[in-house]
């Protein structure tokens, strides 16, 4: 990687910012509801993941956790794919990312979820940038950045031990 990299968040505060984002999906969803959470790709899995992990151990009804996958060159609805096959229909559903840039990618997976009629439909991203192209808002956000269009946001997951959020 680059040497004009700038550390945005290190494991520890990564950690530490997804315990929160639990604690704050917790509150809203005080009554036990039961909730649906998947991560797009393998960063927003991985996000995802964590945040599960969180979620298990502070909220008091059941999280089950799906992994989202697409086509990203085409965009294409039936090539979105759900693992598990999860029912959205009255469910809450919580939708998690590394980064939220123009919005693209969370518009396009979202679309069939919306279709099956859950009770709701809230996202998580770790990091969130303003040059969103779609109608699209974080409800859970780790960390606000303001960049220029040429910076780059990474999730660097090589070793999910030492994860890190960088500017570039």
């Amino acid at each position: 990687m680059s040497d004009n990299r700038t550390l945005i968040l290190d494991h520890r505060r990564i950690v530490l910012t997804l315990e929160r984002i639990a604690l704050e999906v917790c509150a809203r969803h005080h009554d036990g509801s039961n909730l649906v959470l998947g991560g797009i790709g393998d960063r927003g899995h991985l996000v995802a993941t964590l945040l599960h992990g969180h979620l298990q151990r502070l909220h008091t009804g059941r999280v089950d956790l799906f992994r989202i996958d697409f086509d990203r060159q085409s965009f294409r609805p039936d090539a979105i794919t759900y693992t598990p096959e999860t029912e959205f229909g009255g469910q809450h559903v919580i939708v998690a990312d590394d980064v939220l840039n123009s919005g693209k990618t969370l518009m396009h997976v979202i679309q069939p979820i919306v279709g099956a009629n859950p009770l709701s439909l809230e996202t998580v991203f770790l990091a969130e940038r303003s040059y969103r192209s779609f109608p699209i808002r974080a409800d859970y956000t780790g960390i606000s950045l303001a960049t220029t269009i040429q910076e780059h946001v990474s999730f660097d997951t090589a070793d999910p031990a030492n994860m890190a959020l960088w500017l570039s």
